[in-house]
């Protein structure tokens, strides 16, 4: 069965075809729990009938008495969100504590309150239902999903779905909360509160921005003003209302989905291939030392990354254009190494696997391509499953798998078996769907021996269902 795992997880998906994201039936507004400057209509990327059937009591009534409606919307979205909050960081990490869950819960509300005001779906007096769009138009609902990285999430509707919008943006702010606990500002891990403004400085300005909030500028000052003053509390006259719909089931689960359980659908086949992956770069079989124009593009990618000099000056820009500008020239630097790589050496090795950690999904997806030319190693297999388990990047997926593929030996299988189960079970909701979709064509008693190992609230997830699906 092991061998089959790596042999046939690599499966091309088929597109579902891209949407536009163009803003349509526009309409402005303020600022304010609740409302925002600017709305897009639904409908041109998501039906507004799936939207209504899973959302109905998250949605804000435009029009009529506005205070009486916002105290309307805020109460299940305040019961919402904490749950989200609740379950998302209990599903990656099932060891929390109860203190660093309340921790997490009151950074993503204030999170949500700083980006959107808590602002996602709302039901114009025209009758049109619209979702949240910010920053020029660049940032996506409730948690501000920028097009810029995260346009293939954005065209498949994800970005409009609430449930799916929150859990990619949770994707982004628990690693950054991860990552909070060993960065140099923090003085102890259990000082949530410091954490979660990490978290958020990095969430809102890139992962070097993580120490940006000590400096207290104005962004930062506003959301540690939400941390500390919990504003949102003023309009909530329900708090413990109960979380009106049924947060597992849309995260996990088929839809549609009841605040009580969950309605199994017909079940249909996933629109996957069952066609192999083939490796876009083979090792290369020759060791020696590296020339010197590729030890000038290893040098240079790393002092980008850095930002030594004046590499990451990009002008008059944000500090989120700039941060995914540097991305970009890093893997730009790092995919012209894997072209003009002659020589296996362990230098090119290590600089790829340092590559591996970096929060820039183009850079990572970059580095894995310079990592396809050279040999495999004990180093590169350790990196390789830490970022398959730890990532929640589903455009990762399969370059990830194409370079675990290469480890064959019996050992290395029982790890990647274990590594697949723990994703399963631990990964980003999302990223399990896909891993699980990608295991399509595997033989049917290796997928069910995958769905017994699947750990789910509910009595049958959608990991599960893909996995019990008849060849």
């Amino acid at each position: 069965m092991k061998s089959a795992i790596l042999a046939l997880i690599l499966v091309f998906a088929n597109s579902a075809g891209a949407v536009s994201l163009t803003c349509k039936s526009k309409v402005g507004g303020v600022w304010g729990y609740a409302s925002s400057p600017s709305a897009c209509a639904v409908s041109s990327i998501t039906p507004e009938a799936s939207i209504t059937r899973d959302f109905s009591p998250l949605i804000f009534q435009d029009g009529g008495n506005i205070g009486q409606n916002r105290t309307t919307y805020m109460n299940p979205m305040y019961a919402f969100l904490k749950d989200a909050a609740a379950y998302y960081i209990k599903r990656r990490n099932p060891q929390v504590s109860q203190s660093e869950v309340d921790g997490f819960v009151l950074g993503v509300l204030a999170a949500a309150a700083q980006e959107t005001g808590w602002t996602h779906y709302r039901l114009g007096t025209d009758h049109i239902l619209r979702y949240m769009r910010g920053d020029n138009l660049h940032g996506h609902g409730l948690m501000q999903l920028d097009d810029r990285s995260h346009q293939q999430q954005l065209q498949s509707g994800r970005g409009v779905d609430l449930m799916y919008n929150i859990l990619l943006g949770l994707d982004v702010y628990y690693q950054e909360w991860t990552a909070s606990s060993h960065a140099s500002c923090i003085r102890s891990s259990t000082d949530y509160v410091s954490r979660a403004r990490a978290a958020w400085s990095a969430y809102n300005g890139g992962p070097g921005s993580i120490c940006r909030f000590k400096s207290n500028g104005s962004t930062d000052h506003n959301y540690n003003l939400h941390i500390t003053n919990k504003d949102w509390m003023s309009y909530i006259t329900k708090p413990t209302l109960a979380n009106p719909v049924n947060t597992v089931c849309l995260a996990e689960g088929t839809r549609p989905c009841t605040s009580h359980g969950m309605q199994i659908l017909e079940i249909s086949q996933p629109q996957v291939s069952c066609e192999s992956v083939k490796l876009a770069l083979e090792p290369i079989s020759i060791e020696g030392a590296i020339s010197q124009e590729l030890a000038a593009y290893l040098r240079e990618a790393a002092l980008v990354d850095a930002c030594v000099g004046s590499r990451c000056d990009f002008g008059a820009i944000d500090k989120k254009s700039s941060y995914l500008l540097k991305g970009q020239s890093v893997a730009d630097l790092l995919n012209h190494v894997a072209e003009i790589a002659t020589v296996q050496n362990p230098v090119i090795t290590s600089t790829a696997i340092e590559f591996l950690s970096s929060h820039d999904g183009f850079v990572v997806e970059a580095a894995l391509n310079v990592l396809a030319t050279q040999k495999t190693s004990p180093d590169a297999f350790v990196a390789l499953l830490t970022l398959f388990q730890n990532t929640s990047d589903t455009e990762l997926l399969n370059p990830i798998m194409e370079q675990i593929e290469r480890y064959q030996d019996q050992g290395s299988l029982v790890v990647v078996q274990d590594a697949v189960v723990n994703v399963l079970n631990h990964g980003s909701p999302l990223y399990s769907k896909e891993l699980a979709t990608r295991m399509h064509c595997i033989g049917a008693r290796e997928k069910n021996w995958f769905a017994d190992q699947v750990r789910s609230p509910l009595k049958q997830s959608e990991v599960m269902r893909i996995l019990r699906l008849e060849q």
